[in-house]
């Protein structure tokens, strides 16, 4: 009978710690959740910081009269930052896809120009881009580690159940 007792006991602190480990699970799972939000907030920031100095250096092409075909002239286009909170990770790739192609196609026009290449503002338009390209690809980096880790515990055997009980989406990597 005492072995019997003493296998009970057993048991029942297993299942304690089970329950307790469960419960530290659900809380990594959430903490993860909040640092993919921020780190997505911050990505959109610079996706925003990024178009507008897009916009500013199609506005530098403007005033300086450089023709420029008229899709990557971002000054007369609205501002996005709001509509970047309601889009898909498919829709998010597509802007950052549309964006480094207006980057690549404004430097190409504007080093063309020797006096705009040249230019005070359009230098220091070209370093902050490069700033917020440079920060853009930290950040990128650091969700991107993130959500395989978010992932891998997501789908991590003895746990599984946690992440189906709350619903734990599969988080997609952004490229």
């Amino acid at each position: 009978m005492e072995s019997l007792e003493i296998l009970v006991l057993v048991a029942i602190v297993i299942l304690g710690i089970y329950i307790l480990l469960s419960i530290f699970f659900s809380f990594q799972m959430r903490s993860f959740y909040l640092q993919l939000s921020k780190r997505k907030d911050a990505i959109d920031v610079l996706t925003a910081q990024k178009y507008d100095l897009l916009r500013m250096i199609g506005k530098l092409f403007v005033r300086h009269q450089i023709d420029v075909p008229q899709e990557f002239i971002l000054s007369k286009r609205p501002r996005f930052e709001d509509t970047l909170q309601n889009i898909k990770d498919t829709e998010r790739t597509i802007v950052k896809s549309f964006l480094v192609q207006t980057a690549q196609a404004l430097f190409y026009y504007g080093e063309q120009n020797q006096a705009l290449s040249v230019n005070p503002e359009y230098v220091s338009l070209k370093k902050s881009l490069a700033e917020v390209d440079e920060l853009f690809r930290k950040q990128v980096a650091i969700y991107n580690a993130l959500a395989t880790n978010y992932n891998w515990w997501q789908n991590f055997a003895l746990f599984r159940w946690v992440s189906i009980l709350f619903r734990h989406q599969i988080k997609e990597l952004i490229s």
